[in-house]
């Protein structure tokens, strides 16, 4: 009800007479119920513009979006107003850089490196974990995989036409795909990056400064990328937090090439991690996921698999991003908020 004794309206003229006589959380409260516009809706310009006019002593964030927080200067206390009108006692986060430290050789699962709740660029909730803080910037790496890549000869990414392919050949789109792996599965972890949140999103087992590293042309006339070292890092603080494995043992990818020496051919492959059943267009269980085989006599045999394993992205968070609520806990991790 807008209008009468005990309408909207005249509350909001109300509200300024009494906000000298009222408690901290009073005082917003007042502020709140006078920042109403005619339709009945709260704006957060509104309510920002009137508690900074008309309360004393107070800052607030200059949120655009609920919920906003006010302090109070003096005594240091923080309140949040929601969009509902709601106004609670906020709890005050240290920064990221400084909450979302990692210690692996502390005593509890939260404090060796808290969860985190991140909102991705489709809206989903992914249940991540600190992976690195190096120097106040954030690394969180997804319990969880949020879809599945293909590489091999059917890779769709595959091009019409490219130089240096004949695309006439299988073997050459297995080439292909196995070439272009690292760009493949950083660029689809890239899809589910929120610019709210996070600078960059990258494929686990990418390397940690440079995502896009790739190794020189060695094998097969040096027609094919060589081995690297990129998942190194990634995979050895997996294991220190026993994360290294998804609880359901899918396999996904690591964003990095590695081979090894059969009777009488060179495999190239991407590293994946995990074992069990995955559903692929060649096969119901893949245990491995050879793109290229090489014979010694350095000619080009064939392509053994198409396999498809699940995509678990790393985030890097913005340095200016606050935590909302939570303890950090599996059961209650930090919220993140812009």
């Amino acid at each position: 009800m807008l209008s009468g004794d005990n309408g909207i309206l005249q509350k909001a003229a109300d509200a300024k007479t009494n906000t000298e006589k009222a408690n901290e959380k009073e005082q917003i409260q007042l502020e709140v119920l006078g920042s109403y516009n005619k339709s009945g809706e709260l704006e957060i310009s509104t309510v920002n513009s009137n508690i900074k006019n008309n309360i004393t002593g107070v800052t607030t964030d200059d949120a655009t979006k609920f919920p906003l927080t006010v302090t109070y200067i003096s005594s240091g206390n923080s309140y949040t107003v929601d969009e509902d009108a709601t106004v609670e006692k906020a709890i005050i986060y240290p920064p990221i850089s400084e909450l979302l430290n990692v210690n692996l050789s502390a005593p509890t699962e939260v404090e060796k490196s808290p969860y985190v709740q991140y909102v991705d660029s489709f809206g989903n909730n992914i249940l991540c974990r600190v992976l690195y803080n190096n120097s106040g910037t954030v690394e969180i790496v997804a319990l969880d995989c949020v879809g599945r890549v293909l590489l091999g000869y059917m890779d769709p990414k595959i091009p019409n036409s490219e130089n240096g392919y004949d695309f006439s050949k299988t073997i050459e789109k297995a080439r292909w795909s196995y070439n272009n792996a690292i760009k493949t599965l950083n660029d689809e972890a890239s899809k589910y990056n929120n610019s709210t949140l996070s600078d960059r999103a990258r494929c686990i087992g990418s390397n940690y400064q440079n995502p896009y590293k790739e190794s020189s042309m060695s094998g097969w006339n040096r027609k094919l990328k060589g081995e690297d070292s990129n998942s190194s890092q990634d995979e050895q603080r997996l294991n220190a937090l026993n994360e290294y494995n998804l609880k359901n043992n899918e396999i996904y990818w690591l964003s990095s090439r590695t081979g090894y020496a059969g009777a009488d051919e060179y495999f190239h492959y991407i590293r994946c991690v995990g074992e069990g059943v995955d559903l692929s267009p060649q096969s119901d269980f893949v245990s491995f996921d050879d793109l290229c085989i090489v014979e010694y006599g350095d000619s080009l045999n064939y392509n053994y698999q198409n396999p498809m394993f699940k995509l678990r992205p790393v985030f890097r968070l913005l340095p200016d991003i606050k935590i909302k609520s939570g303890d950090g806990s599996y059961d209650n991790p930090y919220i993140l908020k812009p």
